[in-house]
């Protein structure tokens, strides 16, 4: 009876607007977007509570890639503290297909001020079967945040898309954030890796900074620079754009633009119930015989 009622008052806006076309195509597209944000939670929320799909580009180590993410949490709806999740991923880089399979478990603390979590993944590669190991810790607040990533390999050295053999490489990496003053939704990332050479190749580590924040509820963009260290590599800018769906909730957190009224305030984040775990997705391998890590 509401959509009823809703569609004629917008019919009778449109009869009494001065250009009936334009109105009427910005209620047809209002009308759209509201109807497959219906379906997205009528027929995709059952199986995940978020969706993210992203697209990369300017990393000479992780590449122009595009990735897409899941997330499905037991948690009662949305009721419990502390909660096992699922996480499922996708990638697709220079002809390569990884799929991530995660379980962890999350705990809020503090009036959901605090969360911590902790986290295994099985990395594969496709069309190579090269496969990894991983497991991770995660801790998130309205100003702050941190996160530790240890890699390990688990596929020897075999033929790889390039024609050479390639082996999967053991690595970790540490992952910090910061909230800019008055701005909680624009985040100052800092990301330390290293990746283990095999034998006697030279280990590959770096330093990456980067903004990160929604520029609008769906749209999420990531932006910074790759220090390489021992000049292994060229430093590099990249830029991540991604679209994010919350399907199980409304509130996705403060907006980069956002101004609060204090410079720091710990406040609840329920927001980060279901965003994903932030880990490096792509396995990093090294070629045989090469005196470095190549990454690809």
């Amino acid at each position: 009876m509401g959509q009823i009622r809703s569609l004629v008052q917008d019919g009778i806006s449109i009869a009494k607007s001065d250009d009936a076309g334009g109105a009427l195509k910005s209620k047809l597209a209002d009308h759209g977007a509201k109807i497959a944000e219906g379906l997205s939670k009528t027929v995709v929320s059952p199986f995940v509570d978020y969706v993210e799909t992203s697209a990369r580009a300017g990393d000479s180590l992780a590449g122009s890639s595009y990735e897409i993410l899941a997330v499905k949490a037991y948690d009662n709806a949305g009721q419990r503290d502390g909660y096992f999740f699922n996480q499922l991923g996708f990638s697709y880089f220079d002809h390569r297909k990884t799929v991530n399979l995660g379980i962890g478990y999350r705990q809020f603390m503090l009036n959901k001020k605090l969360l911590f979590g902790v986290n295994s993944f099985y990395d594969h590669e496709f069309p190579n079967d090269h496969k990894r190991w991983g497991f991770g810790f995660e801790a998130k607040s309205s100003i702050f945040g941190f996160g530790f990533n240890r890699y390990l390999g688990l596929s020897d050295y075999r033929e790889d898309r390039s024609g050479t053999d390639s082996k999967a490489l053991d690595g970790m990496d540490i992952r910090a954030e910061l909230a800019l003053p008055y701005f909680p939704g624009a985040k100052i990332n800092y990301n330390y890796f290293a990746w283990e050479g095999d034998g006697t190749a030279a280990d590959l580590s770096g330093e990456k900074l980067s903004l990160r924040g929604q520029l609008f509820k769906n749209l999420t963009i990531d932006a910074g620079r790759t220090f390489y260290k021992n000049d292994a590599r060229d430093d590099d800018n990249w830029v991540k754009i991604s679209f994010t769906w919350a399907l199980s909730q409304k509130d996705t957190g403060p907006s980069m633009f956002q101004v609060a009224d204090t410079a720091y305030s710990f406040k609840e984040i329920d927001y980060e119930r279901y965003r994903p775990v932030r880990r490096e997705n792509k396995i990093i391998k090294q070629k045989e015989f090469s005196a470095q890590v190549t990454g690809n």
